[in-house]
């Protein structure tokens, strides 16, 4: 009886290899085809057939989700001004590889390939597409890294998606953001911990517990908190405590501290550009409107070493800010 059964199970086993092993043989033939198209769309779309260039990277899409080239093609649509059209192609391409992928790919290749999609899309929407799928699909980029050490944009993702989920009063975000990086190995940098003083610092703020984040920042300050920057990050965090809480005493002195605590690498021209919109906030505050404006102007434009532009995803604020400035001034054509 024991017998028979056993060999049942061979029997089935051996099945399921040949199934396995021809459903590869077609995956590969798939992606094969896949590539081909997406190769011709991709010369279809240098000639400006854009429309005809689009039905064939959908076709490729449908037949195997070759991610690099598929994961261009969505780039490029958002640079036409698609955003919709750019995240609905890397939202199809995610499924699909979550779908073919623990087939087809070793789960440590699977994983690379999602961190590059994830990564791509977060950035490009923080660049210029839609700030709410560029925090969430960081969101979904940390949570890969579940009990492994971050990836390498780990540390901008976070910046990028803490400050604009903070300026947008996200506290749902930011509680994911803190979640996710408690799971994190730490790496060199830090980042685990650059993670969890950041997120949960704003979350802080948000909920209006500012004597905390107060002291949370300041002990960071004085002490280090075991990540790459951490006295930087902590003088640069500070003010946001004091202007949440409508302390412009403090915060005035907070922004100096952060001016003169800043690295002597770094030329103060260049600090000050990162701090204009701290500047600007005060000015505003003073009703010093046209020194405002000038500051969030600044800001907005800032750049950093050999005059490379600074992307800053969390702009719209300042914007925003310097929209209340020109209605200061009674300018509102501007």
């Amino acid at each position: 009886m024991r017998t028979s059964i056993l060999i049942i199970i061979l029997i089935i086993c051996g099945n399921s290899m040949s199934v396995l092993a021809q459903t590869k043989k077609e995956l590969v033939d798939k992606e094969i085809q896949a590539e081909k198209m997406a190769r011709q769309a991709e010369k279809l779309w240098n000639d400006d057939k854009f429309f005809e260039a689009e039905q064939l990277y959908y076709k490729a899409l449908n037949t195997f989700p070759v991610y690099m080239e598929l994961d261009e093609f969505a780039s490029r649509k958002l640079k036409q001004g698609d955003i919709k059209g750019a995240n609905k192609v890397w939202d199809e391409l995610i499924k699909a590889l979550n779908f073919i992928g623990p087939v087809y790919y070793k789960p440590a290749d699977l994983r690379t390939k999602l961190e590059r999609v994830y990564s791509n899309k977060a950035h490009k929407n923080f660049e210029s597409g839609n700030i709410i799928e560029a925090i969430a699909t960081a969101i979904n980029y940390f949570e890969l890294f579940d009990g492994r050490k971050a990836g390498s944009d780990a540390h901008t993702l976070v910046g990028y998606a803490c400050q604009t989920a903070f300026f947008m009063a996200d506290r749902e975000s930011l509680v994911k953001i803190k979640i996710a990086s408690l799971k994190w190995d730490n790496t060199m940098y830090g980042d685990a911990k650059y993670a969890g003083f950041i997120s949960d610092t704003y979350i802080k703020i948000l909920e209006g517990k500012y004597k905390e984040a107060e002291e949370k920042v300041l002990e960071v300050a004085k002490n280090k908190g075991g990540f790459v920057g951490s006295r930087d990050w902590a003088e640069l965090i500070l003010p946001n405590v004091y202007f949440g809480q409508g302390d412009f005493i403090k915060a005035k002195e907070s922004v100096a501290n952060a001016r003169e605590g800043a690295p002597g690498i770094i030329s103060k021209k260049i600090v000050d550009q990162s701090l204009s919109n701290f500047y600007g906030h005060l000015a505003l505050h003073d009703k010093e409107y046209q020194k405002a404006v000038d500051f969030f102007t600044t800001y907005i434009n800032k750049k950093g070493m050999f005059g490379i532009k600074l992307k800053e995803p969390a702009k719209f604020r300042y914007y925003v800010q310097r929209a209340e400035a020109y209605e200061g001034l009674k300018q509102f054509d501007k």
